[in-house]
C-alpha cells in the first residue's frame, strides 16, 4: 500500500515536473517569437526618429542584425533619456536599450553585452571663444542632456555650474546662441550631428577627453536568453568590418570648403535666432546678393533650389513677408521631427521659436514663389 502511495507521488511529481518544463519552454519560445522591444532615446545619429516617425541610427541597425541573427525581430519604443531606458529595462517594459556608455550605477540596474566601441566624452564650444584648455572652463556654465553620463562627466570641469538640457540638438543650440558657455557630449556623435548641421567648422573640441566608456547594449535583467544571444553574434560573428560599415552610413565627412560661405552665413543666424525675426532679415541681406547672381524669377527659383538641395547643411529660405518658401535636403535630414509640424507658408517667427531650429537660413531679395 506504501509502495503504492509512493508510487503515485512520484508520478504526480513527474506531471508536475513535466508540466513546468513545458511551461518554461513555451515561456522561452513566446519571448524568441515576439519583437524585441528596443528603447531609444532622441541622440542622432545613434539613435533618432526619422521624418517618416520610424526608429533610425547606428543603435538601430546594430541592435537589428544582432536579433535577426537569432531569427527575432526589433519593435522599438521610445523613452525620454538614457535614465528613461535604463528604467525601462529594469521594470521590464522594454528588452534591450540603445547603445550607450557602460557605467556601474547602470550596471546595478541591467546588465550588458561585450562593448562595440567607445564613448569618448568632450568639451565642445564655439570658436570664437578664447577658451582651449579645460581649465579655461572653471566656474562656466557647462550643458549636458538630462539623465545622460554627461551629467556626472561635467563635475570633472572645476566648479562647473551644470546646465541640464533636453536633447543634443537643443545642446547644440544652447551653445550656438551662449546659453551656456560649453557643453559635454560623446564625440562622434556631437561632430556626426555638427556635420549634418553644417556648422562644424565653428565648434572646437576641447581635448584631452573628460571620460571614456565602454560603447554597449543593456539588456533587461529578464531576458538572460537575449543577453546570451547578442553576445554571441558580438562575439563570434560581427566583425570588426561589419562594425566600420555601420559607422560609415551614419557618421559622414567633415564639411567641405565648397560650403564654408553658406556655413559661416550660418553662425550668423544661430547668433540671430535669440534676437528676433526682423534682426536675422536685415543680417540675410549679404547672401541675398549671392541668390540674385543665380538668374532671374523662376529660373533663378529652380537653380537656386537645386543647388541647395546638393548642400548637406541645413537650409530653409523665407520670402519678403517672412514665410517659408523651402527648406532643402538637408533641413530634412537634420531636423526630421520638426518637419512633420513645419510647412510652407509658416512665419519665420514660428521657426525661430521651435528649439530644433539651428539651421541655416535665407531671405532672396525678390520674392520666391511658393510651390504647391
Amino acid at each position: 500500500m506504501r509502495l503504492f502511495a509512493v508510487a503515485q507521488v512520484c508520478g504526480l511529481l513527474g506531471v508536475l515536473s513535466g508540466g513546468l518544463l513545458g511551461a518554461v519552454q513555451a515561456l522561452a519560445q513566446a519571448q524568441t517569437d515576439a519583437p524585441v522591444r528596443f528603447a531609444y532615446h532622441e541622440f542622432a545619429p545613434y539613435s533618432f526618429t526619422g521624418a517618416d516617425g520610424t526608429a533610425q541610427g547606428l543603435a538601430i541597425d546594430l541592435a537589428r542584425r544582432l536579433a535577426e541573427a537569432d531569427g527575432r525581430t526589433l519593435n522599438a519604443v521610445r523613452a525620454s533619456n538614457p535614465a528613461g531606458v535604463i528604467d525601462m529595462l529594469a521594470r521590464g517594459e522594454a528588452d534591450v536599450s540603445n547603445l550607450l556608455g557602460q557605467t556601474d550605477a547602470r550596471a546595478e540596474l541591467a546588465p550588458y553585452t561585450s562593448a562595440l566601441g567607445t564613448f569618448r566624452t568632450l568639451l565642445f564650444a564655439k570658436k570664437d571663444g578664447t577658451e582651449r584648455r579645460v581649465e579655461d572652463f572653471a566656474g562656466r556654465r557647462i550643458g549636458a542632456v538630462s539623465g545622460s553620463v554627461g551629467m556626472k562627466v561635467v563635475k570633472l570641469v572645476p566648479d562647473a555650474q551644470v546646465v541640464p538640457i533636453g536633447s543634443l540638438d537643443q545642446l547644440i543650440m544652447a551653445m550656438m546662441t551662449e546659453q551656456v558657455d560649453a557643453i559635454v557630449a560623446p564625440a562622434n556623435g556631437l561632430q556626426s550631428r555638427l556635420r549634418l548641421m553644417g556648422i562644424d567648422p565653428l565648434v572646437d573640441a576641447i581635448e584631452p577627453a573628460l571620460a571614456e566608456f565602454p560603447l554597449v547594449f543593456y539588456v533587461s535583467p529578464q531576458r538572460p536568453d537575449l543577453l546570451a544571444a547578442f553576445n554571441a553574434e558580438i562575439n563570434g560573428n560581427l566583425t570588426p568590418a561589419e562594425i566600420s560599415a555601420f559607422y560609415d552610413i551614419w557618421f559622414g565627412t567633415p564639411t567641405r570648403i565648397i560650403e564654408r560661405e553658406i556655413i559661416l552665413w550660418g553662425s550668423f543666424l544661430l547668433a540671430i535666432f535669440a534676437s528676433g525675426a526682423v534682426i536675422a532679415m536685415r543680417r540675410s541681406m549679404s547672401h541675398a546678393r549671392t541668390v540674385k547672381r543665380l538668374g532671374k524669377e523662376t529660373e533663378e527659383n529652380r537653380l537656386l533650389v537645386d543647388a541647395l538641395d546638393g548642400v548637406e547643411a541645413a537650409i530653409a529660405i523665407f520670402d519678403d513677408n517672412f514665410r517659408t518658401v523651402h527648406w532643402n535636403k538637408g533641413f530634412s535630414r537634420a531636423f526630421p521631427e520638426m518637419i512633420g509640424s513645419m510647412k510652407k507658408g509658416d512665419h519665420f517667427v514660428k521657426w525661430s521659436r521651435n528649439p530644433s531650429s539651428a539651421a541655416i537660413c535665407l531671405r532672396p531679395s525678390r520674392p520666391m514663389k511658393h510651390a504647391g
